[in-house]
């Protein structure tokens, strides 16, 4: 069994809140493992539960496969929870 993430530093810094959001939405996607994200974002374990602890931004291409990730797992369970539209490109104007 994965251990359970170690707690947020307290405080209301955007990089806290990133983060707390991050964590939001691995637990809507069903807290699936990092090791099955990892797989489904093509980065390391370390790199996508780093993304999401609080003491560092992780660089946008981590956040995007992050999102991505749990968006693809959020499918698989069935919920969406309205990701699609928020990850489908727009069209330029």
């Amino acid at each position: 069994m994965p251990r359970a993430e170690r707690p947020l530093a307290t405080g209301d810094s955007a990089l806290l809140r990133f983060a707390a959001d991050l964590r939001l939405l691995r637990q809507k996607a069903g807290n699936p493992t990092y090791r099955e994200l990892a797989k489904r974002a093509h980065f390391s374990v370390t790199t996508l539960s780093s993304a999401a602890n609080g003491r560092q931004l992780p660089s946008l291409n981590v956040a995007l496969a992050y999102v991505r990730a749990h968006a693809a797992a959020m499918r698989r369970n069935g919920n969406s929870g309205g990701m699609k539209s928020r990850l489908s490109p727009r069209k330029p104007r």
